[in-house]
């Protein structure tokens, strides 16, 4: 379903060009959940951002391939791409205000985003579906709620409403970049449920950007872990999370809140995640770990599922 190969993203900055994306390569079958997991900064959102051509200047795509079922994104003409984005390509923002229009209800913007992509499809029908897709991510009263605006609306509820119209058109590739953070965890399990049923259904492929690794446990069966713009560690779920070999993820399972007993202090990853401008050429996690070494400062390739001179056995 998706192909990425070297991709590589570059903002031009005071500081010189960043790469907040730094040859990141890995693929999507139909119907499979991906997580890509990692601190804020390291890259997550961006590359969600690249696939869909949605980087805007002084950002750009700088290299490598984005195949979506066999289709090369990367140059792709505009009138193209937004023919695919929506339809085909759906992506979740975190934040529902970068997608929800403000002085629109939301019956005309789920409306117009069926109509867009299906204009023989006729209001009274769109608007039906639109009615299934709200009842679908759990909002109550979905008549009612479709002539209001998002203003009347709460922050997680906006959240719901964004899940809605990406789902609308169940499409192939759903990029979703930490929906349920404002959701409660009775909602969240609820959105959770109707994306594997999609997946599940319709064979849909879905990529789920996040920094919990509680929800990625019970939905991906891969995980991603990316840190400075690579991916430092792929595998099954069960692989990085109960056997993890980079220092890195070690270190993210170890902060989580719940591997803490009652009254000891909670652990964390040493340091402050490097600056893209002050990364040098080797292991930009060195500075943070525990194992390092002068081996370290080289980068090391990614073998094995790990990108790591000194893996945790």
């Amino acid at each position: 379903m998706l192909e990425v190969e070297g991709l590589v993203t570059e903002f031009a900055t005071r500081e010189g060009v960043l790469r907040a994306v730094n040859g990141v390569s890995f693929a999507l079958q139909p119907g499979e959940v991906v997580g890509l997991v990692g601190e804020s900064g390291s890259g997550k959102s961006v590359t969600g951002y690249s696939i869909l051509g949605l980087v805007d200047p002084p950002g750009r795509v700088a290299a490598g391939s984005v195949r979506f079922r066999g289709e090369e994104l990367v140059g792709m003409p505009e009138a193209r791409l937004r023919a695919l984005r929506g339809r085909h390509i759906a992506m979740v923002f975190q934040d529902p205000m970068m997608t929800l229009n403000p002085v629109l209800s939301v019956e005309t913007q789920m409306v117009e985003t069926v109509l867009a992509h299906e204009p023989g499809a006729g209001r009274e029908a769109a608007r039906r579906r639109a009615l299934e897709s709200l009842d679908r991510v759990g909002i109550a009263a979905p008549e009612r709620r479709l002539a209001q605006y998002p203003h009347q609306f709460s922050g997680g509820m906006r959240q719901r409403v964004a899940i809605a119209i990406a789902l609308l058109h169940r499409p192939g590739l759903v990029i979703a970049d930490e929906p349920t953070t404002a959701l409660d965890v009775t909602v969240q399990g609820q959105i959770l449920f109707e994306m594997q049923k999609l997946v599940r259904e319709s064979g849909t492929a879905l990529l789920w950007i996040t920094h919990d690794l509680a929800v990625v446990a019970g939905l991906a069966e891969r995980i991603l872990v990316m840190y400075a713009g690579r991916i430092v560690e792929e595998g099954s779920v069960e692989q990085v999370l109960e056997s993890p070999r980079h220092p890195y993820t070690r270190g993210l399972l170890d902060s989580v809140p719940a591997a803490a007993r009652p009254g000891e202090r909670l652990r964390q990853i040493p340091g402050m995640t490097p600056s893209l401008a002050r990364l040098g050429a080797g292991c930009a996690f060195r500075e943070r770990c525990s194992r390092a070494d002068a081996a370290c400062l080289a980068m090391p390739e990614l073998a094995g599922g790990v990108r790591c001179h000194h893996p945790l056995c």
